[in-house]
């Protein structure tokens, strides 16, 4: 039972050792023969993936709506400040070009070079009736200085950001990538050139590649349509029809034995067959890196008998003796870049220098963009400063306005007479509550007579009114009172106590002896309060303000200027 055991564990290692050996021999079938069709399908998409990038649009490099108001608005204050005589000839003109070109004008002087913009983009802000609220206020700025300082220092730094965002585009980036593909790709226009491919020579195999050796073909790599060319085409000897490719319709059979004229319908069929493969996708650096690592992918693949072929695209049969456009032993439809005689080292396709030259442009394109975007972020902050500016200096004029009112308004309160006016003091019917209430008595009698306003007290009170309004007031010493009745009789005639006989309270850190009762002053709280109540004003109306501006400083352009 121990022997069979025994042998029955070594029959089955046998076994396992067999299939082993058999799976490293046995070559896959893929390797060893290839259908016919489609035999060059991965290697053609990935040649159509880098030819449709071709045909792509760069990244969207237009400046937003609001960059433009900015702009303009900008360009408007601008002129407004500094030259209003050419804003009257702006508005007086339908174009700016007729303004600047109006002899001997303000517009025709100062209009030129760099300020051109500025008149051009004050005009389109003129035309959309937008400026004309803050119009005055900035032409009225030279009374202003310190505000216009500060709106011409937003001014100059806005002016900087504008030129940023005009000059950093990346239009330009876009324009030398696409002429770097079209390099790449071996024509400009796909629709109507012709492909010429003078190296063609002796035979397809020739001009397309032996990958069994070192040589490269002698149009493999020229550009991505020859290498499309050596991949699908027909020949006479071949006639595949395009079949590797799964062209829809196959190119007519072209003579790989002399130079080659590839024509634009042939093109066209070739360009047709990569319509399969393209995506809806912008024309990035990114994209393009992709595509091209894609097409690396492929080419390092290894193919042929023992995995042995590599630096192809294609198909290649068993050792891969030549690239001439068919599927018969040792061939294949394919193109071959070939190796360095001396290294080895696997050679480039030459186009790949101009795909990677356009992944340069687009990569810097979208430094450009970044920057331009971070100038119009810098723009927009520059431009809720200015409005604020602006608002300020339009309320600078009202708020004096309003200032004096409440000047003159206080001094006439206090200059009438008795602080109450003739109507108040008419009221008393008797010497004893006329003089009693700060008015004077003109009766023949104790209550015969009237009673009219002290002239002399309203105009005692009209000028402590004028001294707080100037920021200071006329107190009593109340410390000079050591008798309680003489601390209280200093409140006589007034609307609140100046005087009290008290102690100490909570925050009079300039009064002697908190605990003891004595004249002290009185009115403390009430004028700490107060001007505690005016900060707490003024520091809520400069935060609304504030907000003010949040709110308006998108709108700026549109509301403000």
């Amino acid at each position: 039972m121990l022997a069979t055991a025994e042998t029955r564990q070594t029959a089955r290692l046998l076994t396992l050792q067999t299939a082993v050996l058999a799976a490293l021999v046995i070559p896959r079938s893929a390797d060893a023969a290839a259908a016919h069709s489609s035999s060059g399908i991965s290697g053609f998409r990935a040649i159509c993936e880098l030819i449709n990038l071709g045909a792509a649009s760069c990244q969207d490099d237009q400046v937003g709506a609001e960059s433009n108001d900015i702009k303009e608005a900008a360009a408007l204050i601008n002129l407004t400040i500094a030259n209003p005589a050419i804003i009257t000839e702006l508005e007086a003109k339908a174009t700016p070009e007729e303004a600047i070109g109006t002899e001997n004008s303000k517009a025709a002087q100062q209009c030129t070079g760099d300020n051109e913009w500025i008149c051009k983009a004050a005009h389109s802000r003129l035309k959309q009736k937008k400026g004309l609220k803050t119009k005055q206020t900035l032409t009225e700025l030279s009374t202003k200085p310190t505000l216009k300082e500060s709106i011409e220092a937003v001014l100059n730094q806005l002016k900087t950001e504008i030129a940023s965002i005009d000059n950093r585009s990346g239009a330009k980036q876009c324009s030398e990538a696409k002429k770097a593909l079209a390099t790449a790709i071996g024509v400009q226009d796909t629709s109507k050139d012709n492909l010429a491919l003078p190296e063609a020579t002796t035979d397809r195999a020739t001009t397309c590649g032996k990958p069994s050796g070192t040589d490269k073909g002698t149009i493999a790599g020229k550009n991505l349509l020859a290498d499309a060319v050596c991949l699908c085409s027909s020949d006479a000897a071949s006639s595949n029809a395009g079949d590797n490719c799964n062209l829809q319709t196959g190119t007519g059979n072209l003579d790989f034995a002399s130079a080659i004229s590839v024509s634009s319908s042939d093109l066209k069929k070739l360009l047709g067959g990569c319509s399969a493969f393209k995506a809806d996708t912008k024309l990035t650096a990114h994209a393009l890196e992709a595509a091209l690592s894609a097409f690396d992918n492929e080419r390092f693949r290894n193919q042929g008998t023992n995995n042995k072929i590599t630096n192809v695209i294609g198909h290649v049969d068993g050792t891969g003796a030549e690239c001439d456009g068919s599927d018969a032993g040792n061939k294949g439809a394919c193109v071959y870049y070939g190796k360095s005689p001396g290294s080895k080292a696997l050679l480039p396709p030459a186009w790949r220098e101009h795909i990677t030259a356009a992944i340069g442009h687009l990569q810097h394109a979208e430094q450009e963009r970044l920057r331009r975007h971070e100038s119009i972020k810098r723009a927009t902050t520059l431009n809720t400063t200015l409005a604020a500016l602006i608002l300020i200096a339009g309320d600078a004029s009202s708020n004096q306005a309003l200032r004096e009112a409440a000047q003159t308004k206080q001094t006439n309160i206090g200059a009438q007479p008795g602080g109450k006016g003739a109507k108040d003091c008419g009221q008393h019917k008797d010497n004893t509550t006329c003089t009693k209430n700060s008015c004077k008595w003109e009766g023949k009698s104790e209550t015969d007579g009237p009673c009219v306003g002290d002239e002399g007290k309203g105009a005692a009170q009209a000028d402590t009114a004028g001294a707080e309004k100037d920021g200071t007031t006329t107190t009593p010493n109340c410390a000079s009172h050591t008798e309680k009745t003489k601390c209280e009789e200093e409140n006589k005639g007034k609307s609140s106590p100046v005087c009290g006989w008290r102690k100490g309270k909570e925050g009079e850190t300039d009064e002697p002896d908190q605990d003891k009762e004595m004249c002290r002053n009185g009115s403390f709280l009430s004028n700490k309060k107060f001007a505690l109540s005016m900060a707490a004003a003024f520091v809520g109306f400069y935060i609304l303000k504030f907000m003010k501006f949040r709110k308006l400083s998108k709108i700026c352009c549109a509301e403000i200027f």
